[in-house]
């Protein structure tokens, strides 16, 4: 007997569970009461007087939901339970295209049909499934339920990738499907080439393209050795990928009549870095002149400094050869359907004859139609003959040397803001702005050493540290008195104006947040949340209130250069996102440093000695227009001219 429970009940009908409950309570002095669950079974019900209740009452927002009862009932379990046999009965019936209805196994296995797939539809499994009478039973009643058996193994894969289901932890949300299903078909589009997956998360890959077809047209998915099926979810995977139309009748990469090849890889938590890029390398090993191999996997390790060891050994293994890796990217928040804050990152590689990668900023992008289809001509034009990628006009990445990029310790590089002037037109430019002559004194001159920055993440471990700020309850922050610790605070940060205007009492400062540090003359302190800003707190002595955090500059330098905290300030207020392991930082060539930290203070004294003046101004005027309006002040009548 198939049965339905209240949650199938509530699917079957298009509905939410709670409408269940209410159709059965009030129902029950109706003409058609709801029907009763069966005896010994918790609020389980008998699918067919179900179906015929729906029948009766036209209840839901399905129309065919008296047909489709056997779809969502306890039968799909049965056919889970059976994974191999039943969706090897299920891709053969999709063949066929009529039930098994008495037939005896082998006039079914007389038609041939199991032939056009025989490395997925072993002999031996299928009649041992073809024997099975109440399973070929099942498997018809099912698929008459769903219109078809393609259906019925879309809603069994489906299962898979469920919170509870056993590649849960490979699950994508729904931006991500749609992300990752447009960038493989650009890829597959170019030059007709095949899908190969590698393991589960590839496979997974693959169902998600063939799931959103560009233009109606299918990829054709090839099997190779690294993406053979090992179980039964796989097989039944591989199964309905044949049912859809994506899988050949060959099993052999080099007899399909394709250009190229798209390998898929996906791993999202690997238990080990080394491995992990183990496994990377050994897709690699099988990538042809016209193929390319996405990866998706943890940015922890493919992105972050803290992957950085395992990372260069992989992609430069030796001072004269670096991996074709042709663009990399951190994707943006919320990709992973059961990881958490887990961040995803996605490489392709190609073995194109070009020493340039693209870096990708994704991370704080809106997941539009925009910026989907930007990173995927983005990725087309880094993995093709056709495209010069040092003149192509990217829409969220940079070019970048891949010799030197893919050492570097965090896999990121900073967006243009805008054109970059030229050293002389820079020199010009402050020459015409300098109409005091303030610099006058410190021979400014052009250079030719060109720019030099280091990600956020990098910096804090090498020339700078992060000092979280403290959780402050608001209600003990109020007025300066004496005693008090002035607050820094998210709106202190944006408008550093309001610095002074809230402080909080040592003693309940240390016994509300005893963890609480004061800042030091030249931190900068900054916020993410909400969007970048940041300003260096000249004087010191401030407690700073989270999410305000401190960035403390270190007297240390990297490659003769080092961070000075006016332009660490200025560099987090300019970044595009919050997400601060994109933020890069320009570093000061250190025999500059002292000058440059002269002319700023220059250049600050003046502008202080102008607000001072400013404020006197607006003091003037308040009191003049005061005066006149309250009857302070007036003018003496200008005296008479003498007479001649």
């Amino acid at each position: 007997m198939q049965t339905l429970t209240m949650q199938q009940i509530a699917d079957l009908a298009g509905v939410q569970r709670p409408v269940v409950s209410m159709w059965r309570r009030r129902s029950a002095s109706s003409d058609a009461p709801f029907p009763q669950p069966l005896a010994g079974a918790e609020l389980r019900f008998d699918a067919r007087e179900v179906a015929a209740w729906f029948e009766v009452t036209g209840r839901g927002n399905n129309g065919d939901a008296p047909i489709e009862a056997a779809r969502y009932s306890s039968a799909l379990d049965v056919l889970a339970a059976d994974l191999d046999r039943a969706s090897a009965l299920l891709l053969l019936q999709d063949l066929r295209g009529e039930p098994f209805g008495d037939l005896d196994a082998e006039q079914v296995l007389s038609d041939g049909h199991h032939l056009r797939m025989d490395d997925l539809l072993p002999i031996d499994t299928l009649r041992s499934a073809l024997t099975d009478r109440q399973l070929c039973a099942t498997v018809d009643a099912v698929v008459e339920a769903a219109f078809s058996g393609v259906e019925v193994l879309t809603d069994l894969v489906s299962v898979f990738s469920a919170r509870q289901g056993t590649w849960a932890g490979e699950a994508l949300t729904a931006p991500a499907l749609r992300l990752m299903a447009d960038v493989i078909s650009a890829l597959y589009r170019v030059d007709e080439r095949a899908l190969v997956p590698v393991g589960v998360g590839g496979l997974m890959l693959a169902g998600i393209t063939a799931d959103h077809p560009h233009e109606n047209r299918r990829p054709t998915v090839l099997r190779s050795d690294l993406g053979r099926p090992r179980s039964g979810e796989e097989l039944a995977a591989w199964r309905r990928l044949a049912a859809v139309g994506c899988v050949t009748d060959t099993d052999e990469l080099g007899a399909a009549d394709v250009e190229g090849l798209v390998w898929l890889l996906q791993e999202q938590a690997p238990s080990d870095g080394k491995e992990f890029f183990g496994r990377i390398g050994d897709a690699l090993a099988d990538v042809g002149p016209s193929d390319v191999l996405v990866v998706v996997g943890p940015a922890a390790l493919m992105i972050d400094p803290r992957g950085s060891t395992a990372r260069r050994a992989f992609l430069a293994p030796r001072d004269d050869f670096v991996e074709p890796l042709r663009y990399v990217a951190r994707l943006p928040k919320g990709l992973s359907r059961f990881g958490g804050r887990r961040r995803l990152a996605l490489w392709v590689f190609s073995p194109l004859d070009s020493p340039w990668t693209a870096a990708g900023g994704l991370s704080d992008a809106a997941l539009d139609e925009a910026m989907i289809a930007g990173l995927a001509a983005d990725v087309v034009a880094m993995t093709t003959n056709d495209v010069d990628p040092v003149s192509h006009a990217f829409t969220s990445a940079v070019v970048r040397a891949t010799d030197h990029f893919v050492r570097q310790s965090a896999l990121t590089a900073p967006l243009p803001n805008g054109p970059r002037l030229a050293p002389a037109e820079v020199l010009a430019q402050v020459w015409e702005l300098d109409r005091d002559r303030l610099l006058v004194d410190h021979e400014l001159a052009t250079s030719a050493r060109g720019a030099a920055s280091i990600p956020f993440t990098a910096a804090t471990h090498e020339l700078g540290r992060v000092h979280a700020g403290a959780k402050i309850p608001c209600d003990v922050i109020g007025a300066p008195t004496a005693g008090s610790a002035t607050v820094i605070g998210p709106e202190e940060v944006r408008d550093p104006a309001l610095l002074g205007s809230r402080a909080v009492d040592r003693l309940e400062l240390e016994r509300t947040a005893p963890q609480a540090r004061l800042t030091q003359p030249g931190d900068v302190v900054y916020v993410g949340p909400g969007g970048p800003a940041a300003f260096v707190d000249e004087t010191g002595g401030h407690v700073v209130q989270a999410p305000a955090r401190i960035f403390r500059c270190r007297d240390a330098e990297t490659d003769d250069r080092q961070l000075v905290p006016a332009v660490v300030a200025k560099d987090i207020a300019a970044q595009r996102g919050s997400d601060c392991s994109t933020w890069q930082l320009r570093l000061v060539p250190v025999d500059d440093v002292r000058h440059l930290g002269h002319a700023l203070a220059v250049l600050d004294d003046r502008a202080a000695a102008l607000r001072d003046e400013l404020r006197s101004l607006n003091d003037l005027r308040i009191l003049t227009l005061d005066g006149f309006a309250d009857g302070s002040l007036t003018t003496l009548p200008a005296p008479r001219k003498a007479e001649r």
